[in-house]
C-alpha cells in the first residue's frame, strides 16, 4: 500500500495537496493543507490555480487486475476516482531469445501476449519500443537485454550475449566511444570512456571543430536524451557493471557502477556449498551493518568516514556513495538510495584514509531540479520538512561501510544525537516568536528520522507573543542550526531601486548565471526588527547573517516568497539598551524586477 501525492492546488489563502491511497481494500482520496502549516485549517478561497483543465487525467495505473483512473475536478477532494475492475487479465506474457552471437542477430519468441505486443533492445540503435517486431540485426556486442510488453501493461525481459570486436580508437582520442551529439552551435561532441583514468574524470568530450570551445550545459533537445537515460550498452569490469547515462551538464555523460553484478558473471555464494558439512562447525558472526550516524553538512569537517585499507593494496581507497533513503524509510518510495559518485582518498601515514562525503551530498538535499540534483528551496512543498536532510550509504566491494543522515546544519555530532529525542529545529532555541495575524512554523526531528509540524500544545517550545507589527515584512531564512528562521520585521520598509551598469550575477531561485543589462534594476529594501527583550532572539537573528538562502514576502502573509541577497546590502550591528535590542537589515531582491521607463 502507498499514498501518492496527486495534485498541488494554490488558492488565495492556502495551498492544498490531494493524496490518493491505493490500498486495495479501501482506495480513497484525501486533502491535506500544506500552507500555512501548522493549522488553523483554512477554507480555500477562490478557485484552484492549475495548469490544466477540469477533466484532465491526473493518474492512470494498473492495480492488480483493475485499472484506476483519477481525474481533476473543481471541488474537494479535487479529484474523482474511477475503478474498472478486472480490466486486465492475469499476466501470461513470456519471452525467449534465439541469438546468433557471431552474426549479431536475435529473434524474439513472444507467447501469451494480451493484444498487440511491443519489443525493444537496450542498445542505442533500438532504444524505443516497436509494435510486433521480433527480429533484430547489427546488435552491439556484449551482454544484451530484450524487452516485451503487451496491452495489459506486463513487461518481460530476457538476456543474451552478442560477440564482437570493439572498434579501434581513432588517433587523438583516448578511451572507447560511447555516444555523440551536435549542440545548437553545430559543434559535434564525441564522448569517450577511459577506463584507465582516475575516478571522476573518465569521460573525454572531443569537439569538431576542435577549437569550438567547451560549453557548460545543453538542452534536452540538443542532447537527444533526458537526464539519466541510458545511451550505450553497459560493459563489465570484472564483476562490476558499468552503465553510461545521459547528462545535460559537461561532460554530458555519467558513468554509473554496480558492484557484484550477476550480468557480469558475479555468482551469489551458495548458502550451503558443502554437501557434507562439519558436524561441529565454528560459529561465524555475520558482519553487522554500521549504525546510522547523524552528521551536519555545514560542519567544517563535512562528513568524514575513516577506512582502514588493505595493507597489500594501492595507496588509495575507493568506495561507492549512494544518497537517498533505505528501504522501509517513510521517504524511500519518492527518494530511494541512488548512486551519486565513486569517491576515493589517499591513505595517510597512520594507515587510514578519510573520505569526506559532504561535497557530494550537498547538491542532493532539497527540491528536485530538472538536472536531477537537489538543493534547498523554500518554495518546495516539503522544504520545511524532509528536505532538511538526506540519507546516504557508502559501500566497498559490495559491503556497506558507513550509513547515516546528513542534516543541513552546523550542529556537532553530540547535538545531532540529542535531536533524535524530538527536539525542535529553530534558531531561537526553546522560544518561538509569534506575531498577530502572521503564520508561524516549527519543525521537529523524531526518532523515526522524519520531520513534522509541531502543534502549539506540544509544550516543548515557549511561544512569545510579539507586538503587533506596523507594516510588517516577513523574512524567512535557512538556519545553520537546523530548520528555518522566521521573523516579521516591523516599521515602514523603505523600498528603492538598485540600477547597475550591467553585471553577471547568480539568481538565487535557480542558481543560474545571468547578466543584468544597464537598464535592469532590482528592488532594494530596508526594515528593522522592532524593540524586544529576549536575548534568545538576538542569537536567532544572528543566524540570518550566516544564512546561505533567505526570502521575504513583499505583500505579506499568503503572498509569494521572493529570494533576497543580504550581501547585496547591509546588516548593521545590534543596538543594545538596557536588555532591549533592535536590528536593521537592508538587501536587494535576488532577481531583476523591472526596467526603468516601462
Amino acid at each position: 500500500m502507498a499514498t501518492i501525492r496527486l495534485d498541488v492546488l494554490n488558492f488565495d489563502n492556502c495551498t492544498l495537496e490531494t493524496h490518493y491511497s491505493n490500498d486495495p481494500a479501501a482506495r480513497g482520496l484525501s486533502v491535506v493543507q500544506v500552507d500555512p502549516v501548522p493549522p488553523p485549517t483554512l477554507v480555500p478561497a477562490g478557485q484552484p490555480q492549475r495548469d490544466y483543465a477540469v477533466g484532465a487525467v491526473l493518474l492512470q495505473q494498473r492495480e492488480g487486475n483493475d485499472r484506476v483512473t483519477l481525474t481533476a475536478i473543481d471541488s474537494s477532494p479535487y479529484a474523482s476516482l474511477q475503478v474498472e475492475e478486472d480490466y486486465y487479465q492475469p499476466a501470461t506474457l513470456a519471452l525467449e531469445v534465439e541469438a546468433d552471437a557471431s552474426a549479431r542477430t536475435a529473434t524474439l519468441l513472444v507467447t501469451g501476449a494480451q493484444g498487440v505486443f511491443e519489443t525493444k533492445l537496450d542498445d542505442v540503435a533500438n532504444s524505443q519500443y516497436t509494435a510486433g517486431k521480433t527480429s533484430y540485426t547489427d546488435i552491439e556486442p556484449g551482454n544484451r537485454t530484450a524487452y516485451v510488453r503487451d496491452e495489459s501493461g506486463a513487461v518481460v525481459t530476457a538476456q543474451f550475449f552478442i560477440a564482437g570486436v570493439v572498434p579501434p580508437t581513432p588517433p587523438g582520442r583516448v578511451g572507447v566511444k560511447k555516444d555523440q551529439f551536435t549542440d545548437s552551435r553545430g559543434v559535434l561532441h564525441e564522448l569517450y570512456y577511459d577506463a584507465a583514468a582516475a575516478v571522476g574524470s573518465q569521460v573525454n568530450d572531443y569537439l569538431t571543430p576542435a577549437n569550438a570551445g567547451q560549453i557548460a550545459s545543453v538542452t534536452e533537445a540538443e542532447r537527444g536524451y533526458a537526464t539519466g537515460e541510458e545511451v550505450a550498452a553497459p560493459l563489465c569490469e570484472g564483476t562490476t557493471q558499468v552503465a553510461f547515462l545521459s547528462s545535460l551538464g559537461n561532460p554530458f555523460l555519467t558513468v554509473q557502477r554496480t558492484a557484484n553484478s550477476i550480468a557480469c558473471g558475479y555468482v551469489v555464494p551458495d548458502p550451503d556449498p558443502d554437501p557434507d558439512p562439519d558436524p561441529d562447525p565454528d560459529p561465524e558472526e555475520p558482519t553487522p551493518e554500521p549504525e546510522p550516524v547523524w552528521s551536519g553538512l555545514w560542519a567544517p569537517e563535512g562528513i568524514p568516514v575513516e577506512v582502514e585499507p588493505d595493507p597489500d593494496g594501492p595507496a588509495f581507497v575507493a568506495a561507492d556513495l549512494y544518497a537517498g533513503f533505505p528501504e522501509g524509510h517513510p521517504l524511500a518510495d519518492s527518494r530511494p538510495l541512488t548512486f551519486v559518485a565513486a569517491v576515493r582518498a589517499t591513505v595517510g601515514a597512520s594507515g587510514v584514509a578519510t573520505l569526506n562525503l559532504a561535497p557530494f551530498l550537498r547538491s542532493e538535499v532539497g527540491a528536485l531540479l530538472s538536472s536531477g540534483s537537489r538543493r534547498l528551496d523554500l518554495n518546495s512543498p516539503t522544504a520545511l520538512t524532509e528536505d532538511l536532510y538526506v540519507g546516504y550509504s557508502l559501500s566497498m566491494g559490495g559491503q556497506m561501510i558507513a550509513q547515516g543522515f546528513a542534516l543541513n546544519s552546523v550542529l556537532s555530532a553530540e547535538q545531532l544525537e540529542a535531536y533524535a529525542a524530538g527536539r525542535p529545529l529553530t534558531p531561537f532555541g526553546g522560544v518561538l516568536p509569534i506575531w498577530p495575524g502572521y503564520p508561524y512554523q516549527i519543525t521537529r526531528r523524531t526518532a523515526e528520522n522524519t520531520l513534522q509540524a509541531v502543534p502549539e500544545e506540544d509544550g516543548q517550545v515557549r511561544f512569545v507573543q510579539m507586538p503587533c507589527p506596523r507594516y510588517g515584512l516577513p523574512v524567512r531564512w535557512l538556519s545553520p542550526e537546523g530548520g528555518f528562521g522566521y521573523w516579521v520585521f516591523s516599521g515602514t520598509p523603505a523600498y528603492g531601486d538598485d540600477i547597475g551598469e550591467g553585471q553577471a550575477y547568480t539568481e538565487a531561485a535557480t542558481q543560474e548565471l545571468r547578466y543584468s543589462s544597464r537598464a535592469a534594476s532590482r528592488a532594494t529594501v530596508e526594515a528593522y526588527s522592532g524593540v524586544f527583550a529576549e536575548r534568545a532572539f538576538v542569537e536567532g537573528l544572528r543566524s540570518l547573517r550566516r544564512s546561505v538562502q533567505a526570502w521575504y514576502q513583499p505583500e505579506g502573509p499568503g503572498s509569494e516568497w521572493v529570494p533576497m541577497v543580504l550581501k547585496g546590502g547591509t546588516f548593521p550591528a545590534y543596538r543594545e539598551g538596557r536588555r532591549r535590542y533592535e536590528a536593521t537589515i537592508s538587501f536587494t531582491e535576488a532577481r531583476p524586477q523591472l526596467v526603468q521607463g516601462q
